[in-house]
């Protein structure tokens, strides 16, 4: 139980990572194809530029835990 819960919380702090790196590019993409505003935002619906970090947030989030996961049943399958 331990390990799954230690498991968990390594996936969430890394998906929060995730999305921070992830916004910071996206919005980089999203202002050298349409222009930046004054403030150095893309000048792009925001909400848009939101929910395709989110998604791609999620599908990192399922797809480390799942590696997370193999890896594990990897090792005992060798030993």
């Amino acid at each position: 139980m331990k390990s799954k819960v230690v498991k968990i919380v390594i996936d969430v702090v890394l998906s929060f990572m995730f999305l921070i790196v992830a916004s910071i590019l996206i919005n980089w993409i999203a202002g050298m194809i349409f222009g930046t505003k004054s403030n150095g935002d893309a000048d792009f619906n925001g909400g848009a530029l939101l929910a395709i970090t989110v998604v791609l947030t999620l599908v990192f989030a399922v797809w480390f835990y799942k590696y997370v996961q193999l890896g594990k049943n990897n090792k005992v399958k060798e030993q």
